[in-house]
């Protein structure tokens, strides 16, 4: 009877994380998935097989601030300060493997947990400035509704104020200016003076009388 192969939490924590990362590849080709894909298989399988054999590395795996997303950036880190030194185009696979054990033998647990502190902070200052923002724009928002209902609420009480005065004003406006149609305009003449009779001296003044021509 062949003996059953315990697996260890290390490699199932291995595992969950290679098909996260995997994810990240769903949209490209499926060329490139399947290049990623053996190579994971491959470096996975040996990291798996490492976890089963080997508690101490199994115990360093399954730290709660470890990961295959640090290690990977960990990883590529160096490899770039390679690079950047001309020593090596290429990363060896050992070099890697290397690189990956260092990885999860170093005690970086303060390291890690002063990062993640500094990320919750700045997630709370920008939470708090989120919701500052949309506490401000809500009060404006009410002050300017508030504004708004205070104007149309005015509206008819000045315009019943005007038409009051344009009452009040029209009646003595027609007895100064009267109507304004010549038609039912009535205009008051002058009655005319009775005729002054003429006196019988009037009628004389000017003329000469017979006595005058002979005197």
């Amino acid at each position: 009877m062949a003996e059953e192969k315990i697996i260890s939490n290390g490699a199932r924590k291995l595992e969950g994380e290679k098909e996260k990362f995997l994810k990240a590849f769903e949209k490209e080709s499926e060329e490139i998935r399947k290049i990623v894909e053996d190579q994971y298989d491959l470096l996975f399988g040996k990291l798996c097989e490492k976890a089963d054999a080997d508690p101490a590395f199994n115990e360093q795996v399954m730290q709660d601030h470890k990961s295959w997303a640090r290690c990977y950036k960990y990883v590529e880190d160096n490899a770039k300060k390679m690079a950047a030194s001309g020593r090596m185009a290429m990363v060896q696979d050992n070099i890697v493997f290397g690189w990956v054990y260092e990885y999860y033998a170093l005690d970086d647990k303060a390291e890690v947990e002063a990062e993640e502190k500094k990320k919750a902070e700045a997630a709370a200052k920008r939470k708090a400035a989120d919701e500052a923002r949309k506490k401000k724009e809500q009060a404006k928002a009410a002050k300017a509704a508030a504004k708004a209902a205070q104007l149309t609420l005015d509206l008819p009480v000045r315009n019943e104020g005007v038409n009051a005065v344009k009452q009040e004003q029209k009646p003595e406006q027609d007895l100064e200016d009267g109507p304004a149609d010549a038609e039912t305009r009535t205009e008051t003449k002058p009655e005319p003076k009775p005729a002054r009779a003429k006196s019988k001296d009037a009628d004389t003044e000017g003329q000469l009388s017979l006595f005058d021509m002979f005197s």
